[in-house]
């Protein structure tokens, strides 16, 4: 799915009910405060269900970042909401398809190892 780059999308929340409303084929003539509340309540449920499935990726990037010998850390776009996975590719000279994933490591992971350093 080709994406446009553009965040600054942002609509009011009045137009997006109406236009809601508009698909329905009720006019804006024809709405009443009932209407606008039951639209209220409909958004936070959405919103609720969302949560509940976790986080919404609108879209997923593959993004390549060469790592420097010494460098501890490394930025990310600005507009990065989650970073699915992590994996380390073996460079020109190394054995082909042997990528590493890096996982999440818990505080807890951490204090149940043997020899932490190592």
């Amino acid at each position: 799915m080709a994406t446009s780059d553009q965040y600054n999308f942002n609509p009011s929340l009045g137009s997006m009910t109406l236009l809601a409303f508009d698909r329905c084929q009720v006019k804006r003539t024809e709405l009443t405060s009932q209407h606008m509340s039951n639209a209220f309540l409909e958004l936070n449920l959405l919103q609720s269900d969302w949560s509940a499935d976790s986080i919404v990726w609108w879209t997923v990037e593959l993004v390549q970042q060469p790592l420097t010998a010494g460098q501890p850390t490394y930025g990310i776009p600005s507009n990065t909401v989650s970073v699915l996975d992590v994996f380390i590719t073996p460079g020109s000279g190394q054995a082909a398809g042997s990528n590493r994933l890096i996982l999440p490591f818990t505080r807890t992971d951490y204090a149940s190892l043997s020899n932490p350093t190592q």
